[in-house]
């Protein structure tokens, strides 16, 4: 009777671990996508913030960048 239980528990035992096993591949792949939608998500805000940031400077200072003032002297030449 008690070679009987014993085989029984450690057969349990490695079900068990499997589980944890295929339960933890999955954890990590799910925890890889998340952190790579985050990265994108992350850089995305990052370019409204410098874009948002960009035309409240230009507003506040009452002219555009740089670059456009370099865009409209070429074309303003060109024409003239």
């Amino acid at each position: 009777m008690r070679e009987k239980r014993d085989r029984v528990v450690p057969n349990q035992l490695r079900l068990s671990y499997l589980t944890y096993v295929e339960f933890k591949k999955c954890i990590s792949s799910v925890h890889i996508v998340m952190r790579l939608r985050f990265k994108e998500w992350s850089k995305e805000n990052v370019k409204t913030r410098t874009t948002r940031s960009r035309t409240r400077e230009g507003k506040r200072l009452g002219r555009t960048s740089s670059l456009e003032r370099l865009k409209h002297l070429r074309h303003s030449r060109s024409i003239g």
